[in-house]
């Protein structure tokens, strides 16, 4: 049986400990900067014994490191100063998706293989976010003895794992934030739009609901290119010119949000190849252009 320690009993922390608990792993021990945090996942995972300090972790196969990137590397050094390890059989991994295993450096020093694993999933509520944990991908990149046994671990709960190369992860996050967070931004933008013109927000989220789904979908069965419709796919530009003198009335950066992904859509449509090359040449100069 897989042994388990937890090193930040968080929002990522705790559903993930649930997650290897639900799919056989024992937890051992539950480390926190707030000890409420540790006891109430104690009471969650009914198991694991709740410590104050890292020199009380006890020895376990697999340490789970889930706190902020901030603290990885202190977090990392002190383990290595201080805590039991089994050998050759110890795996520690963190799970941030920004930071490379590299941060682990001096746990390989002490014999143990160190790895990141990175659940391209949001978390919220603990309980929640594990009940449908199965089928979330997972980002897996470090030692290939850690990759080893952490692959079959966390597939048991339910994860698809991918590789990930240490060089790629910065970018490889970035691409998660731009499709999840950076959507809440979009939206928000669009709301704005929406305020501006008139309509309250509780209207415009039902207004956008169904267009947002279906794009979602679209984008990813046809592909961003294929997908795109509106002015800029059809090389609109009289449309594009009265946006912009609309947008005028809005705060920044809203107008400043249009210009940049009408720059990007604009690839997106010379890809397509729906629009004549004089129209969108035209919507290009209009959306460099500070004037409307």
């Amino acid at each position: 049986m897989q042994t388990l320690n937890i090193i930040g009993a968080g929002k990522a922390g705790s559903a993930l400990g649930l997650v290897l608990a639900g799919s056989g792993v024992q937890v051992r021990s539950i480390l926190s900067r707030s000890s409420a945090s540790s006891e109430r996942l104690a009471g969650l995972l009914g198991q694991g014994h709740v410590v104050d300090e890292i020199a009380d972790l006890e020895p376990a196969n697999l340490t789970m490191i889930a706190t902020g990137d901030d603290a990885l590397a202190a977090v990392a050094s002190s383990l290595a100063e201080s805590a039991p390890f089994q050998g050759d059989r110890s795996v520690v991994f963190h799970v941030s998706g920004a930071v490379s295993s590299a941060v682990l450096a001096p746990l390989s020093g002490r014999g143990a293989a160190v790895a990141s694993i990175h659940p391209v999933q949001t978390f919220s509520s603990p309980k929640a976010d594990a009940s449908r944990f199965a089928g979330t991908w997972c980002g897996i990149e470090g030692d290939e003895a850690a990759r080893a046994v952490l692959r079959p671990v966390f597939e048991r709960a339910g994860a698809r794992c991918f590789d990930v190369s240490s060089e790629g992860k910065g970018l490889y996050h970035a691409a998660a934030v731009i499709a999840s967070n950076y959507l809440f931004a979009l939206i928000e933008a669009s709301f704005r739009c929406y305020e501006a013109a008139g309509l309250d927000r509780k209207l415009a989220a039902e207004v956008v609901r169904p267009i947002l789904h279906a794009t979602v979908d679209n984008a990813l069965d046809l592909g961003p290119a294929q997908a795109l419709s509106g002015p800029i796919a059809r090389g609109d530009h009289g449309t594009i010119e009265k946006h912009l003198a609309a947008l005028q009335s809005v705060a920044p950066p809203v107008p400043e949000l249009y210009r940049v992904m009408g720059a990007l859509a604009l690839e997106l449509s010379a890809e397509k190849g729906g629009a004549a090359t004089e129209d969108l040449a035209r919507i290009k100069e209009l959306l460099a252009s500070r004037k409307a």
